[in-house]
């Protein structure tokens, strides 16, 4: 077969000119992160950006405050070179913590101070032999979830052990287990936390039983005694007093009952027998020194050296 061939003579001419290739063209998201629109370079690109300003910490407003006859707390003033008294807030009230012992001075009235002193010390003295550990206005963490702690007026804490030096407030496992038994008196900046607060506090960490003495009834008549105690309900029980005012305890086996606005007595549940105040207890002690001394004084006369 016969082939026709066309001579290169006659074959179409090839440019030899260099042509620039094309760039693809950038999609329009790419265009928009390089900074161009339509082509063209953005104003943000041209213009520095500039960094967003750190805002200032916020500051919160201050609270109203108690004067400083209700507490307060000793501050160093860096400038002056003095102790200063920072009056106090309703949270500070509320909520202690041990940074505040021995920084925050709270004042009570005297009849609150004398009581809440007078029962911690007739208990000190009735369970001495009996492993309990008695505390007054000493700070107490109950080691469960977000309960604050508090430092009730009187703490009763049965096998607790008494916190080391260095510890300024009692933590529930390290240093013993939950406190029996509680005892608050009221006064003019915490009778309502007292009444509503405390109430459910104490009872929502498991608190057995908690007596609240109210030295100021709203009657103005004779001091109140107010019992609660932790039974099958997540809410504390009232306590029903008994024909003569008085409410008893079990945890600590122990009877209350309020004299008019004179005193508060103490008897032994089972025995009847009145714990005594700390008068009495000074009083009975001086009579045991002052017969001891008689003896020992017999005994040497007669040429006996008393073991004492």
């Amino acid at each position: 077969m016969r082939t026709s061939l066309t001579p290169i003579d006659s074959a179409p001419a090839i440019s030899t000119k260099k042509i620039k290739p094309s760039s693809p063209r950038p999609h329009k998201r790419q265009q928009k992160a390089n900074g161009q629109i339509n082509g063209k370079r953005s104003h943000t690109e041209i213009q520095q950006v500039q960094p967003t300003a750190t805002p200032a910490p916020y500051q919160f407003p201050s609270l109203p405050t108690f004067t400083t006859e209700t507490g307060y707390r000793e501050v160093y003033n860096t400038e002056t070179g003095k102790w200063e008294n920072q009056p106090l807030t309703l949270l500070d009230l509320l909520y202690p913590t041990d940074d505040d012992v021995g920084v925050v001075k709270m004042s009570q009235s005297p009849l609150h101070d004398q009581w809440s002193r007078w029962l911690a010390t007739m208990l000190q003295a009735y369970f001495a032999v009996q492993n309990w550990l008695i505390l007054h206005d000493v700070l107490v963490h109950w080691g469960r979830g977000a309960a604050p702690a508090k430092g009730p007026d009187v703490t009763v804490i049965k096998e607790g052990r008494f916190p080391a030096d260095k510890y300024q407030s009692y933590r529930v496992v390290r240093d013993g287990p939950l406190p029996e038994f509680v005892v608050e008196i009221t006064s003019e900046e915490t009778r309502e936390t007292d009444f509503h607060e405390k109430k459910l506090l104490y009872a929502a960490v498991g608190v057995k039983e908690y007596l609240l003495i109210d030295l100021l009834p709203e009657d103005d008549g004779d001091w109140k005694l107010y019992g609660f105690r932790l039974e099958d309900s997540p809410f504390y029980k009232d306590l029903t007093a008994d024909a003569e005012g008085g409410l008893s305890f079990e945890t600590v086996g122990l009877r209350f009952v309020a004299e008019g606005r004179e005193r508060i007595d103490v008897f032994h549940t089972a025995t009847g027998e009145r714990l005594l105040n700390p008068i009495e207890l000074k009083a009975r002690a001086d009579i045991e020194a002052a017969t001891s001394k008689k003896l020992a004084a017999q005994l040497r006369a007669l040429g006996i050296e008393p073991d004492l």
